[in-house]
């Protein structure tokens, strides 16, 4: 359907600069008189085919499409009633229930359940590699158990082909996933849409775990690896998508941050099954087997749940589908809430109607050049980019990919109880916990403080803690060493959880424009994976590189957490509390001209209130 041009007069003067301010102009039939609004409704059932639904439906949408002129404009119920006499005590109410949990329905309940399954999956899928690092590259002839010491007389003379055959397999989910399945689910969520993309995904997610379980060689496990990034990829672009298009726009941050709290569960549940696994059988040869291919399980409830659960809204509008649209609306508003339904089924039309205007004309190659040539995008990019890979380059990931080797090897300096693959496990399950238990602040305080001061808090702190954790593998007593050391790997992981963790991706959804939005976020979930590749797959040869391994190794991610701290401090704006209006003026500005106002500016007055001297209001830019 074409959109009406009157429904879009007045946000008609609309580019790659200011596209998104049309975005956060949410009552967009303000400028219709009520003739006007009328005619759209009328023409909204006529070219929808929507005449069928009877003149029950007509009279709700009408009532609908003057709620939403009037609901923003108006203070108290009784002022929206003298603009909308036909509403009744029972729609006020439901307006009320729009965002508060409570009063969510189940339809949207399931939603959240099986986006929550998927970023469990997310988790587990990341964390089955971490315990079967210690057992499988004896299976298939490709130890590094003595490459770490130079000295070691059993020493193979192949090591630095064994730790980049550990590294590229690692690493393999993390090469696809940059390469391949971030842009593979552009077109996928475009034809197919947000569910049947998920389905994908979880197909790929129950494949790979259990065909790794069978593989005889690295090349077989490597390829598994392949499969399983597909399937990680797909799932980490597209289901943070369903949950802000699902979700009602008051919950809608909460809801979105749910991925990365439920990620943080499925990597505890993936450590814990690689310490299960490891009381089931003893056989090196086969507990491998059980700590890669238990990731299936959560991966078969996500096939099973996600051919139940809703398709995107926005998606089925945007294809004209509109009564399976207005059915799904019904479903994860509520069946009693019919207005909400309605109101948000008008709403999505006149929104997506001009939006597909915006983008006519603008093919994704360009809009993926632009990334590099508009500044406005350019500077989001930089900004998006720096916070993604910092996320990597913070040294979460050495715990993530490698915790159990590396507590494995810190306990094997004596022959104390310590020299335990189970103690390293067990430890490798604690970051888990950890993680799991500290990413809860992140709902509060995200919204509370903003994403740019959790990060400058945060970053020193994790320099801190590795530096100093670093520092303890020099104390000779190995018991000692070894309990500080974990205890501050464990700080470090608790300072990680609300900042690096959630903040990277919640930044880099939001700074761009909507015109180049997905292409941004696929731009940006690229760069990490990308960088986490890079990670995976030049770990062990860092670590072997450097000895003693806390001394070197730590050392050199706490000094990445420096860099992180003053390209964050110079390069990336603060986004909290800021209209889609302010991110345009904000990212407007040169980016010479904003590293200058945060270092000869901010950071006097951040000096000045750090020291306890008398310190003024925090300079703002001045254009």
């Amino acid at each position: 359907m074409p959109p009406n041009p009157r429904v879009h007069e007045g946000i008609r003067e609309i580019d790659v600069n200011n596209a998104a301010a049309f975005w956060h102009h949410t009552n967009v039939v303000a400028h219709l008189d009520d003739e006007e609004l009328e005619t759209a409704v009328t023409e909204f059932i006529q070219e929808g085919n929507l005449g069928h639904l009877g003149p029950t439906f007509r009279a709700e949408l009408s009532k609908a499409a003057r709620v939403l002129k009037w609901q923003d404009a108006t203070d108290s119920d009784e002022a929206l009633r003298a603009r909308v006499p036909e509403l009744t005590e029972a729609d006020l109410q439901t307006l009320k229930r729009e965002g508060r949990w409570k009063d969510q329905p189940w339809g949207l309940f399931l939603a959240v359940l099986i986006n929550s399954i998927a970023a469990v999956v997310q988790g587990w899928d990341q964390s089955g590699t971490n315990g079967a690092n210690l057992f499988w590259t004896s299976s298939m002839g490709i130890s590094i158990e003595h490459c770490l010491n130079m000295a070691d007389p059993q020493r193979p003379a192949d090591c630095t082909r064994r730790t980049l055959l550990l590294g590229f397999v690692n690493s393999a989910p993390y090469i696809m996933i940059s390469l391949v399945a971030c842009w593979l689910s552009d077109p996928l969520n475009h034809y197919l849409g947000r569910r049947l993309t998920i389905f994908i995904g979880a197909i790929c997610s129950v494949i790979a775990p259990l065909a790794s379980a069978a593989t005889h060689s690295w090349p077989e496990l490597m390829g598994t690896r392949f499969i399983l990034g597909l399937g990680m990829g797909l799932k980490e672009v597209t289901v943070p998508i369903l949950s802000a298009e699902i979700a009602p726009r008051q919950i809608r941050g909460a809801l979105v941050m749910s991925w990365q709290i439920c990620t943080a569960f499925g990597i505890m549940l993936g450590c814990a099954a690689n310490l299960i696994s490891l009381s089931i059988t003893d056989d090196q040869n086969f507990v491998w087997r059980l700590q890669l291919g238990s990731a299936f399980i959560p991966a078969t409830l996500l096939l099973v749940f996600v051919l139940f659960g809703p398709e995107s809204p926005r998606w089925l509008v945007r294809k004209r589908r509109l009564e399976k649209a207005y059915r799904t609306l019904q479903r994860v508003r509520g069946r009693g809430n019919e207005l909400l339904a309605v109101k948000e089924l008008f709403y999505l039309n006149c929104v997506i109607g001009h939006q597909d205007e915006v983008f006519v004309g603008t093919k994704g190659f360009q809009r993926f050049v632009e990334l590099f040539t508009k500044p406005r995008v350019r500077r989001a990019m930089v900004a998006a980019s720096i916070v993604m890979i910092s996320q990597q380059f913070c040294g979460i990931n050495v715990l993530a990919f490698y915790s159990s080797t590396v507590f494995d090897t810190i306990v094997q300096t004596d022959g104390s109880s310590y020299q335990d693959a189970r103690t390293a496990l067990f430890f490798s399950l604690g970051v888990g916990v950890t993680n799991f238990i500290f990413a809860w602040p992140a709902f509060f305080s995200i919204d509370k403080y903003g994403r740019r001061p959790l990060l400058l808090v945060t970053v020193p702190l994790m320099f801190l803690f590795l530096f100093i954790a670093g520092l303890c593998t020099l104390i000779e007593d190995k018991k000692v060493s070894f309990g500080v050391v974990v205890a501050f790997l464990y700080l470090f992981v608790v300072v990680y959880s609300p900042g690096m963790g959630p903040i990277p991706f919640t930044y880099s959804a939001e700074v761009f424009p909507i015109t180049h939005r997905e292409i941004g976020m696929s731009w940006a979930v690229s760069m990490n994976n990308l960088f986490g590749a890079a990670l995976s797959l030049s770990f062990p040869s860092i670590w072997q590189f450097f000895r003693p391994l806390g001394l070197g190794t730590l050392f050199f991610f706490a000094g990445l957490n420096i860099i992180s701290f003053i390209l964050i401090f110079l390069f990336v704006p603060e986004t909290h509390l800021k209209t889609l209006e302010d991110l345009n003026a904000i990212f407007d500005r040169q980016t010479r001209s904003h590293a200058e106002h945060e270092l000869c500016h901010v950071l006097p007055w951040a000096l000045d209130r750090v020291t306890g001297r008398k310190a003024s209001e925090r300079p703002i830019f001045a254009d």
